[in-house]
């Protein structure tokens, strides 16, 4: 049987870990009503699939409008929400040709989806937006469901990078605390890890669920794997979701252990002294210790 967690590591995808709001329209505050934004929920016309149900977040003005720079980042730079080649997204016109608001059209839902994508917002303040995008493929995929983030800087209208927030100059001292804290999260790390085996149908799944369960299952024999450079999945209100490569030798069927992707939560006043000084988001991270 193939090695269905050396398989999940090469195909790119972003645990879901965070409290999700499930309005499909809403307003995203800011720490000031300055910060405000206007999200509608919206169709896309052109899938890949068309059985593939869509709740695709845009943002409006005060005119109703969606042709705006942070509409285009989202939708230029998400993997799953619109299809490569990227459609023509160099006009209002034709941005509004891929997106109908849900309620416009006779069919509104679709009566046997065999996909669904989903956009929330997981986070936001009057600097950054957390953007989640899901896609669940409804058991033709065994390992959907896939998620990524986008996490954006609304006053630059840009992806955040680990640069903006911690200093390079610190690297060494960021990661050696990052092997601390994984080592010292081992269980968390597993719960994760399992959570995410839980959203998916694959056999082997059931496999690797049930060695995590044996009573001999030790976490001796779990080793985080040393990050070069910190895997930032999404920013939330009171910490940092970060990737983790673990390699866990409970698994013996593997020669050198079984290899996997799992995720943890930081608090930000643990991450305060690796903070980026000289980065327009430094007031931000730290109004965020708070």
């Amino acid at each position: 049987m193939p090695n269905l967690t050396h398989a999940v590591s090469r195909i790119k995808f972003i645990i879901n870990i965070c409290w999700l709001l499930t309005t499909v329209s809403f307003n995203a505050f800011g720490q000031n009503n300055n910060g405000k934004i206007n999200w509608v929920a919206y169709r896309a016309n052109s899938l890949r699939d068309d059985e593939t149900e869509s709740t695709i977040l845009l943002s409006q003005n005060a005119k109703g409008d969606i042709y705006n720079p942070l509409n285009l980042l989202i939708l230029k730079t998400s993997e799953w929400i619109l299809p490569d080649p990227k459609p023509d997204l160099s006009t209002e016109t034709a941005l509004k040709k891929l997106f109908s608001a849900l309620g416009d059209q006779a069919n509104d839902s679709i009566s046997t989806p065999t996909a669904q994508i989903e956009t929330t917002i997981s986070f936001s303040n009057s600097r950054i937006l957390s953007y989640k995008v899901r896609v669940d493929s409804r058991g033709k995929d065994l390992l959907s469901p896939y998620i990524e983030y986008l996490n954006i800087d609304l006053e630059k209208n840009k992806l955040i990078e680990t640069k903006d927030i911690f200093d390079a100059n610190k690297r060494m001292q960021f990661n050696a605390f990052l092997n601390t804290y994984e080592s010292n999260h081992k269980r968390e790390l597993l719960k994760n890890y399992q959570a995410i085996l839980s959203e998916r149908i694959a056999d082997q799944i059931s496999d690797d669920q049930e060695i995590l369960t044996k009573p001999n299952y030790t976490l001796n024999k779990v080793y985080p794997q040393k990050p070069d450079t910190a895997k930032i999945i999404n920013l939330q209100a009171k910490g940092i979701v970060f990737q983790v490569k673990l390699v866990d030798r409970n698994f013996t069927r593997y020669k050198e252990g079984n290899e996997y992707i799992s995720f943890v939560f930081i608090p930000y006043i643990l991450l305060k002294p690796y903070f980026n000084t000289r980065s327009s988001l430094f007031k931000t991270m730290i109004n965020l210790c708070k």
